[in-house]
């Protein structure tokens, strides 16, 4: 009989159900007695039709039929056409007749899984009431969802969900994990089996908590993900404080999912949290059970064991560290949380940390992919991964990649900041020599040139790859600058390396143009006193202070401006590059000079140019370092000969100069080519001088 009653209540209409009868009475009267009559339900307590239409939706919710409540919702109450003019059958078609009825049927839902936690999940799994009590949700959150639904598609964004389904799904929820729990988890509602009492367990809590100082262990940032999804956590119903270890599984299960959001991402950090639990207690499921159970990846769930690893490996376990860097690695996904690699990298497996870190950066999966970028504490841990894996390249191009991802505004910020951590990682390292060569931008070489400014400044001898920085880079005279304030700061010199480095820029500097060569001072023969010169006062014309003549553009404007009157260019040191010099000015304004400017027979501006020049500039004093024209020739030649074998002159110098010959046995020498006979390393002829065309040098 009561299949039969069942059997009429499934093949009943929806729209049927408010219909009036032969006898008088509504449709789902009639079925409502039929049902009383099989057993299958009481009277209801009261006699109004509100209260048999609710009755009869609990019989179909208990015997499996809850799809007939949900058509009902689809159907009439969400039909805007079905309505009545009498305002009891006007409430019954509504949606607020169904929600109140749903309403109370969650309070007996409730109320059954807390006293079923109360006795313990033995009496619920051996009535099978956790089955019942899954079918039964299932169907609530189904016909809520569907009063949730606007009866008008709309452009607007979705609604939130009601309190009744919010609580609706943390019923379900609870029952599914009650459910599982109950059948494959040995010592359901069980004491600790890794720790001989809570407190215990609480003690290695703490220790762990301690251990991961500044950071925070897996199991705190579980609490506080569950913690913010509702603004509230609950251990038991009343009490709001986070505690950790629960009293029992019971508990454990109630705190964690009636409490909280319930949408998929709050859900995977519930079955998170309650896997981190069940390890930890010693009672760790067979992984494809709980993958089974919960719909959940094997990604997922190699994942969420290292998080329980990982803290514990806190206290010194080498097993549970192991385990985690076996599993990680082939799991690894850009939906990898970044805590994992910071926790490896915490513990000394950088190099898994950096295969988790590269998996995380896959091509076309980076989370920081597009506009967005990654923050700036991630690209520091990153950077300092490759580092400890002596990836110097990788590293600095990641660090790069990073910073034309974030905004302009923030870009000079995280390039100081890991451009930076690179530099003190390598003089820590002793890898400074590696950074220097590496292709950096304007912003990067200034954050890089700062660094070693104060590197510098701190009086460390780290500040030596400065020169050696924009020599790599060709830039001689930026070179000779930094070793200037090399010499005259407070790093200690007089060694073996400071030696190689002066020499180095001696040798260097012989590589540039006469014109630039002039403006820089030429090194000597023992390189370090010529480049200390840069750093010292000297006595420039007129008795200024010329600094080396790095700064004194008056002479060598006037000088050359007399020069170009006769296709030269200004040769020579601007000032002495051992001792000041005592005369007023260089020997190239001297009568020779004006001679051969004369004999280029100039134009009437270039006639201007040079008796301006001529003017401005002084004659040299008798006892100046040259003493006078043809003592400093003799001088130059004596020099250029001395430095021959390591350096010479360019080709376009050795053209344009009277000392042509010698500058091309300087070039042959630098090429290893011999010099063909007949070349001649004397002076060049006065008409080769004067004509203002160069002379090809025989090859």
């Amino acid at each position: 009989m009561s299949a039969s009653a069942l059997q009429k209540l499934a093949a009943v209409a929806p729209r049927d159900l408010v219909r009036v009868t032969q006898s008088g009475r509504r449709l789902f009267h009639d079925l409502l007695l039929q049902c009383r009559a099989a057993g299958l339900t009481a009277a209801p307590n009261s006699d109004n039709d509100v209260a048999h239409l609710h009755a009869l939706f609990d019989v179909a919710l208990q015997y499996g039929l809850g799809s007939l409540v949900y058509d009902y919702v689809v159907e009439v109450c969400s039909d805007k056409y079905c309505t009545s003019s009498d305002a009891l059958e006007a409430y019954l078609l509504d949606g607020e007749c169904v929600k109140k009825w749903c309403h109370s049927a969650l309070e007996r839902e409730h109320s059954h899984i807390l006293q079923g936690l109360t006795r313990g999940l033995a009496s619920l799994a051996t009535k099978g009431d956790l089955y019942r009590h899954v079918g039964r949700l299932i169907s609530l959150v189904s016909i809520l969802e569907a009063l949730g639904q606007p009866s008008e598609p709309s452009g607007a964004a979705q609604t939130q969900d009601s309190r009744e389904l919010i609580l609706a799904k943390q019923l379900y929820q609870c029952a599914l994990v009650l459910e599982w729990v109950a059948q494959h988890v040995a010592q359901a509602g069980g004491g600790p089996g890794r720790y001989a009492s809570n407190q215990e367990w609480r003690t290695a809590v703490n220790k762990r908590r301690n251990a991961a100082q500044p950071a925070t262990p897996f199991l705190q940032d579980l609490l506080q993900e569950l913690a913010s999804q509702h603004g509230f956590f609950h251990w038991e119903q009343g009490v709001t404080a986070l505690q950790y270890p629960p009293a029992s599984l019971e508990k454990a299960v109630q705190g964690i999912f009636l409490n909280g959001a319930t949408d998929r991402a709050a859900w995977h950090s519930k079955l998170a949290l309650l896997l981190y639990y069940l390890m930890d207690a010693g009672l760790s499921p067979s992984p494809g059970e709980f993958m089974q159970g919960f719909s959940v990846s094997p990604r997922q769930m190699v994942e969420w064991q290292a998080y329980f690893h990982l803290d514990d490996a806190l206290l010194g376990s080498t097993a549970s560290l192991e385990e985690a860097c076996r599993t990680l690695p082939a799991a690894a996904a850009p939906a990898t949380r970044f805590k994992v690699v910071q926790a490896l990298a915490a513990r000394g497996c950088a190099d898994v940390a950096l295969d988790v870190l590269r998996a995380r950066s896959a091509a076309g999966g980076r989370p920081g992919a597009g506009p967005a970028a990654e923050p700036l504490e991630e690209a520091e841990v990153a950077l300092g991964i490759r580092l400890d894996c002596n990836l110097v390249t990788e590293a600095f191009m990641e660090a790069r990649e990073h910073c034309e991802r974030v905004s302009p505004e923030q870009r000079p910020r995280d390039t100081r900041a890991l451009i930076r951590a690179l530099a003190d990682w390598a003089a820590k390292n002793n890898a400074v020599i590696d950074v220097v060569k590496l292709p950096f931008n304007t912003l990067e070489e200034k954050v890089l040139c700062e660094w070693l400014e104060g590197q510098m400044e701190a009086g460390k001898t780290t500040v030596r790859f400065l020169p050696l920085y924009f020599l790599l880079r060709g830039r001689i005279t930026e070179a000779l600058h930094a070793h200037a304030r090399l010499v005259r700061s407070p790093v200690p010199g007089g060694d073996e390396s400071a030696a190689v480095l002066a020499q180095l820029l001696s040798t260097s500097a012989r590589l540039l143009p006469r014109a630039q060569r002039a403006l820089c001072v030429l090194p000597d023969d023992h390189g370090g006193p010529a480049l200390q010169l840069a750093a010292e006062a000297g006595s420039g014309p007129d008795g200024a202070d010329a600094r080396g003549g790095l700064n004194d553009l008056e002479v060598w404007s006037a000088s050359h401006a007399a020069l170009l009157a006769r296709g030269g260019v200004l040769l020579g040191p601007l000032s002495a590059v051992n001792e000041p010099s005592t005369s007023g000015a260089h020997p190239i304004a001297t009568e020779q000079a004006a001679q051969d400017a004369m004999e280029a027979t100039p134009s009437g501006a270039q006639q201007r140019n040079l008796a301006s020049s001529a003017e401005r500039v002084p004659e040299p004093a008798g006892d100046g370092i040259w003493g006078d024209w043809a003592s400093w020739k003799s001088g130059q030649a004596a020099v250029q000969g001395e430095t021959s074998a390591g350096f010479g002159r360019l080709p376009e110098d050795a053209q344009i100069d009277g000392q042509a010959a010698a500058a091309d046995e300087d070039w042959h020498q630098i090429l290893g080519v011999p010099s063909k006979a007949g070349t001649g390393t004397g002076p060049a002829s006065k008409r080769a001088r004067t004509s203002g065309r160069s002379r090809q040098p025989k090859r």
